[in-house]
């Protein structure tokens, strides 16, 4: 698709005539929660809609939802709320699809519950719709990032190469000195901060084997998006990373097991990908090595392993469905011939959404 810059005169009515919906997943955060609305409601552009999905385990989240609709009445620009409470929810992945599934056309922006956004994100992420129609996707920068060890970035850069170079962290720990940077081409985002033209992503949704807060869920999403990508370095958000129903364990276990994942959902094929998958375990095997002899601890080694089993469940589990899916077509089948016939059920096309039934929708 070639770019289509829209003239600065008009610039202004394309992003005014852009739909912008936040999907904001949460749990148990309903602090963190007051924060990021309180930024949101802040923004030069507020958004048309917000769809909160919330597994939390009691009201508390729905008392700051129903605040933040009190607040937000006040606003020139009206916002339609829609609050979802389902404790059953399996984490991020299923709730962002639940969200997807109740919103409207336009742009949809994924948020986490624990960032704080600076005045003009939401308005710097439109206006690089407004300004180029060819954008499948828009992102913005992490602001608090710290750049991590010297001896870890050498690390990175050494073993980390093909698709398993992250050009994200750079523009996050160099967030200050890209304030006035154009437009970042990137092939990754990270969940808490990405945006879509819902007709890019309309048939796509995340990957509901990947329970919990998972590392991973963001990259292989974007890697099923036909179209370009960029980071807009003046959306900028500060992201706290809550405790609060994050993984304690230790880091190896989450980047070998994101890593493991989606070499192979999506890059097991070609040989240039099979030596940087062999180079990067290459280089999980001297990191474990040295930082457990380091720290005299089998912890690195232990994550490794656990890492490992995780993605081998994940892809048992899915073999298990498409086996059990296949044996079920062949004996409605079989069960249909000679006798009375057996209706299939009918599957919706891969573009046509579910909706979600909201179990509770905000009082008020």
């Amino acid at each position: 698709m070639s770019s289509s810059p829209v003239p600065v005169a008009s610039e202004a009515q394309a992003a005014a005539d852009l739909r912008l919906t936040l999907i904001i997943a949460t749990k148990n955060r309903a602090s963190d929660l007051r924060v990021a609305l309180g930024s949101i409601l802040a923004q030069r552009r507020t958004p048309e809609a917000i769809i909160i999905i919330d597994q939390s385990d009691d009201e508390t989240t729905a008392e700051v939802v129903r605040s933040a609709k009190r607040e937000a009445a006040s606003l020139s620009r009206p916002i339609t709320w829609q609050y979802i409470h389902d404790r059953h929810v399996s984490g991020c992945a299923e709730a962002r699809n639940i969200g997807m599934d109740n919103a409207d056309p336009g742009i949809w922006l994924f948020l986490d519950d624990d960032v704080e956004l600076e005045p003009g994100f939401l308005e710097e992420i439109v206006s690089a719709y407004a300004q180029d129609s060819s954008l499948a996707g828009v992102s913005g920068t992490i602001t608090n990032y710290p750049t991590p060890p010297l001896l870890f970035r050498v690390w990175s850069r050494v073993f980390c190469l093909g698709p398993f170079f992250d050009e994200r962290q750079p523009a996050y720990w160099n967030s200050e000195r890209l304030r006035s940077h154009g437009l970042i081409k990137v092939t990754k985002f990270g969940a808490g901060l990405m945006s879509f033209r819902s007709e890019a992503v309309s048939s796509i949704r995340f990957d509901t084997r990947l329970r919990g807060v998972c590392d991973g869920e963001d990259v292989d999403f974007c890697a099923r998006v036909q179209g370009r990508m960029v980071i807009c370095p003046q959306a900028r958000l500060a992201h706290y990373c809550s405790s609060s129903g994050r993984s304690q364990d230790h880091w190896l276990r989450r980047q070998v097991q994101s890593y493991h994942y989606l070499y192979r959902r999506h890059w097991a094929s070609g040989i240039v990908n099979r030596l940087c998958f062999a180079w990067l375990n290459a280089g999980y095997f001297i990191l474990a090595t040295y930082t457990s002899l380091r720290h005299r601890s089998t912890a690195p080694w232990r994550a490794i392993v656990k890492a490992r089993r995780e993605v081998k469940r994940i892809f048992r589990e899915a073999n298990q469905k498409v086996a059990s899916a296949s044996g079920g077509a062949a004996s409605s089948s079989a069960g249909g011939r000679g006798g009375k016939p057996k209706c299939l059920a009918t599957r919706l096309p891969q573009g046509s959404p579910r909706r979600a039934v909201p179990t509770s929708q905000t009082p008020g």
